[in-house]
């Protein structure tokens, strides 16, 4: 027995060695640590990242086939490729493989020593670069399989073949999501998998292509589904109704048949049937009636997650929605057309960490007992719907919330001074409104992005706001905020988009001394400020839009200005900006795509949070953790072919423009603003500007506005003008 502790010890100090050592190659510096191990049956040397191999200059692969009682072995994250498996064919007891995340895993799955590797229960090839169709006649030789993950691959073909399910009669775990697999496929080609409890066929690639029938030809399952993805699979094209097959499921823990267009009432009964559900994600789909019997003597406390955003529900959401589910943890019901008020027994999901009432019809006031009783809830969406009121009308604490969106509603009235504490808020939006009054610091103490736009709040903007450190993302348009811009602002560390636009905003634009910036946006715009452009700016030199449109600025414009080089949107129209355009523009990017701060700092939120089942362990589903989308906050107004648009989202990454109407500018057009060629919009009127237009605008082939009027232009318009497919306005002289 002490012989056997030691040889026990052996194993486990050089199993450690092996797991925690970066290695280079499978060329181990010390081939003895594995070859101790005689009677190893569990080797796990994943996520080593440079582990390659086998290679011909490799010598010590051959301690894998000696190996002889091995039974589980995993190789993920590394580099490890298809001739792996000739050396694994020696290793008569192994029953479990894992060779995900390999990037030497590519070409067709077809490996004559993997089909002979009969004896395996469980085959892990996800995450690799596996293509060509699947091979019946091979992987149907392993019929010992229990579990077999071919997702995120790029196997291919006009359909997944039905012979390969007849020969794995034991599975218990399939996985084919994320290929490029096209056609229809049938699930009663599974109807005698009776062990099967773990189903995922979608989405592929290109959803478009691929389509899952489920009625026809009629079948009746023999398994017991435990969990089942089928999202964006076309399911029962043209009918789309509802798998009638899940009517015999009993055992369901997960369902995910999002964005499937399906059509009817919500199946209420899948919930009935299944009391271990605990996630649904039925969004995406059609249903228009949300139906929750109020006589049910039990409460669902199983489900934890459930998503029916995006479908075409109406009416009032059942009052008893939050007693029938007291242990949800996310609930969202976006974008639907529900209407009336919100239910107050949501107030009883003391379990509830999000919540997604926005894009519907309600109205109403924000029932107290949500904001009261849901003590765990971390993110609140409201958005986009006819609420009214005053937002939080009584003191109270929701130092848990790091998410509330409550723009594009009706709340009126002030936000209470004192008496609400919100910690955490990481998020807050609270924009097109019509609330009022002085901006109360508990609002921004912690909070990373803030918008207030678009309301009435007066008075000067708080200095208070500098002492957020963590402060991101700034707006404050559209309001009556007056005063002086605080001189700190500029000098935040981590701030990257301010917009204080439409305002009554004066004085000078204070100078920033701090040498680095983060800003990409900055929009001053519609302002009474005066002075000039501070030195500071350009010093920022990852700045993409920088809007200073009617204020009172003046003095001549710097050739420094042309230090902004990744610029996009440059607005100084409707000043006293004097002397002559810098020669230097051609410096400054106008027109490479650019990244939204909104973008790359809501990427780490953006989603929901995933469902796992690691490593085929059946019995361990379970959430990995929220992850909250938010909406896009970059906005941008810009004239263009002689209106005055709103730039935001996506179109905001392509847009590019150079507006110095409405000053004072006198002498030639640079020749070098030709040499924009990715500039959408160009505007110089009104000014004093003189000479011919430059031939070289003939370059700016994406132009799609150019607007010279109100000048003392002359000469000939240049032919070659004509050549500018794109150009759709055009405006001269007046």
């Amino acid at each position: 027995m002490r012989k056997s502790m030691g040889w026990l010890e052996d194993e486990k100090r050089a199993l450690v060695e092996i797991k925690h050592s970066l290695l280079l190659s499978w060329d181990v510096s010390d081939p003895n640590k594995l070859s101790v191990l005689r009677n190893l049956k569990l080797l796990d040397l994943s996520f080593n990242y440079y582990l390659v191999g086998p290679l011909s200059k490799s010598q010590d692969i051959h301690v894998l086939s000696n190996l002889t009682k091995l039974r589980s072995l995993d190789l993920s994250g590394n580099m490890v490729d298809k001739s792996i498996f000739k050396y694994l064919i020696a290793l008569p007891t192994l029953k479990s493989l894992f060779l995900s995340n390999n990037r030497g895993m590519n070409g067709t799955l077809t490996v004559t020593d993997l089909c002979k590797m009969i004896e395996l229960e469980e085959l892990d090839l996800s995450n690799n670069d596996l293509s060509g169709t699947l091979d019946a006649s091979c992987l149907g030789n392993l019929t010992s399989l229990r579990a077999l993950d071919l997702s995120y691959n790029s196997l291919s073909g006009s359909s997944i073949p039905p012979s390969l399910f007849a020969h794995l009669v034991n599975l218990e775990l399939l996985s084919l999501s994320y290929n490029n697999f096209e056609g229809s496929f049938s699930l009663n080609f599974l109807a005698n998998n009776s062990k099967l409890k773990v189903l995922s066929l979608g989405p592929m690639t290109n959803s478009k292509t691929f389509h899952v029938e489920t009625e026809n030809p009629p079948w009746i399952p023999s398994f017991q589904l435990e969990y089942l993805e089928m999202p964006s699979c076309q399911v029962n094209l043209p009918s789309r109704t509802i798998p009638t097959f899940l009517l015999y499921q009993h055992a369901l823990k997960y369902v995910d048949l999002s964005n499937n267009n399906l059509v009817g009432m919500f199946p209420f009964w899948l919930l009935v049937n299944n009391s271990r559900l605990t996630r649904v994600s039925m969004n995406g789909n059609s249903f228009d009636e949300l139906y929750l019997p109020s006589h049910l003597n039990r409460p669902f406390d199983q489900l934890l997650y459930l998503s029916l955003s995006n479908n075409k529900f109406q009416g009032n959401l059942p009052k008893n929605i939050g007693s029938l589910f007291p242990h949800l943890e996310h609930l969202d019901v976006s974008s639907n057309m529900f209407d009336g008020e919100i239910p107050i027994s949501v107030g009883e999901m003391s379990h509830l960490m999000a919540l997604d009432l926005s894009n519907n019809n309600f109205s109403g006031k924000i029932p107290e007992d949500i904001l009261l009783g849901c003590i765990a809830l971390r993110d609140l969406r409201l958005s986009k719907n006819i609420l009214q009121g005053n937002i939080f009308p009584t003191p109270m604490n929701l130092g848990s919330l790091e998410i509330f969106l409550a723009n594009n509603n009706q709340f009126n009235g002030t936000l209470l001074r004192d008496g609400v504490s919100l910690f955490r808020g990481w998020v807050v939006d609270i924009s097109c409104n019509n609330l009022s009054g002085i901006l109360p610091s508990w609002i921004f103490k912690s909070t990373e992005m803030l918008s207030v736009s678009r309301n009435n709040f007066e008075g000067e903007i708080p200095v208070d706001l500098c002492k957020n450190d963590l402060l991101t993302i700034l707006d404050l348009s559209h309001n009556r905020f007056s005063g002086t811009i605080p001189f700190c602002l500029f000098n935040l560390s981590f701030l990257g988009s301010i917009d204080l636009g439409s305002n009554n905003l004066s004085g000078t634009i204070p100078e920033a001394s701090s040498e680095y910036s983060s800003f990409q946006i900055i929009d001053l715009s519609n302002n009474q400020i005066s002075g000039g452009i501070p030195k500071s700016f350009y010093r920022h030199s990852v700045l993409a839009i920088l809007s200073l449109e009617n204020n009172k600025l003046e003095g001549q414009i710097s050739s420094q200005i042309c230090q902004l080089k990744k610029i996009n949107i440059l607005d100084l129209s409707h000043n006293k900006f004097t002397g002559s355009i810098p020669s230097c523009f051609n410096n400054m990017s106008f027109g490479g795509i650019y990244s939204p701060i909104s973008e790359w700092f809501i990427s780490g939120i953006s989603g929901i949070g995933e469902y796992s089942y690691p490593h085929f362990h059946l019995n361990d589903f379970r959430f990995i953790g929220y992850e909250l989308s938010v909406e896009e906050v970059d906005e941008v107004e810009f004239m263009t072919k002689s209106l005055s648009l709103s730039y935001k989202g996506d179109i905001l990454k392509y847009m590019s423009g150079l507006d110095l109407s409405s000053n004072q500018l006198m002498g030639e057009i640079p020749e070098q603003i030709g040499d924009l060629h990715t500039l959408h919009a160009l505007n110089l009127s009104h000014n004093h500007l003189n000479g011919n237009i430059p031939e070289g605008f003939c370059n700016m082939m994406q132009m799609e506005s150019l607007d010279l009027s109100s000048n003392n232009l002359n000469g000939e318009i240049p032919l070659q003008l004509q050549d500018l497919t794109f150009l759709s306005t055009f405006m001269e002289q007046q």
